[in-house]
This record gives structure tokens, C-alpha cells and sequence, in this order.
């Protein structure tokens, strides 16, 4: 009789455990779930790997690598985006440079060009000559 009771005694833990590793893997496996949802890809991977030390199932290696992909799409998509902002940021400074450099030239060559309209006014052919020069 003695042997029947713990028979039925480790059978009956063996039970408590496999509900308990159900119920971890669930709480793992539904943790992950919301995360998922968040958008938090490296929670999840670390609750899927969770669940997926309880019990190892298809179902949690498949999500696991495609929650893998999704964060290497989402990283690759983050960086595009900042890559593409440092750019517009780049291209907005050299062109304010560019516009400022055009501007300054500008004033400079209407400047250059008054001057030589103003010398050819009072006949001073010689100033006329080296203003154009330095005009060109």
C-alpha cells in the first residue's frame, strides 16, 4: 500500500509542476504578447525566450525570430530616418552658406559696378580699368 500512495503521490506533483510551467509559460508567453503590441521588440524577445525556457515550442521560436526581424526592420528604419535628417540638416547649413556667400558677392559686384559707372562719370579711364578688373 506503501507504494501505491507515493505512486500516486509523485504523480500527483509531477502534475503541480506541469500546471505550474503551463501557467509560467502563459504568463511568459502573454507578457511578451503586450509588449509585442508597445512596440518594446527586446521585452518581448526576452519574455519569448522566457516562455521558451519553460517549454520549448515551434510556436515560440517562430515568434521569436520574427520579432528578431521586426526590430532589425525597425532599427534599419530609425537610422534611415535619422541618416536622412543629419542630411536635410547638412544641405539647409550649406545652403544658407551658399545663399549668404551669393548675397555677399552680389553686394560686392554692385558695389564693383557702381564704382566703375562712377569713375567713368568723372572720366578716370585708369580707375574705370582696375575697377573692372577686380570686378571680373
Amino acid at each position: 500500500m506503501d507504494i501505491q500512495v507515493t505512486d500516486e503521490a509523485k504523480q500527483f506533483q509531477a502534475e503541480i509542476v506541469k500546471m505550474q510551467a503551463d501557467q509560467s509559460y502563459k504568463l511568459h508567453y502573454d507578457r511578451a504578447a503586450q509588449l509585442l503590441v508597445s512596440k518594446d521588440y527586446d521585452g518581448a524577445i526576452a519574455e519569448f525566450s522566457a516562455a521558451a525556457a519553460v517549454i520549448k515550442t515551434d510556436d515560440v521560436e517562430a515568434k521569436i525570430a520574427g520579432v528578431t526581424q521586426e526590430r532589425a526592420r525597425a532599427l534599419r528604419a530609425r537610422l534611415l530616418l535619422r541618416t536622412g535628417a543629419g542630411l536635410g540638416l547638412l544641405a539647409l547649413v550649406f545652403g544658407g552658406v551658399r545663399l549668404t556667400i551669393g548675397r555677399r558677392k552680389a553686394n560686392d559686384s554692385l558695389a564693383a559696378l557702381s564704382n566703375i559707372i562712377e569713375a567713368l562719370r568723372l572720366s578716370d579711364f585708369r580707375k574705370a580699368m582696375l575697377e573692372y578688373s577686380a570686378f571680373k
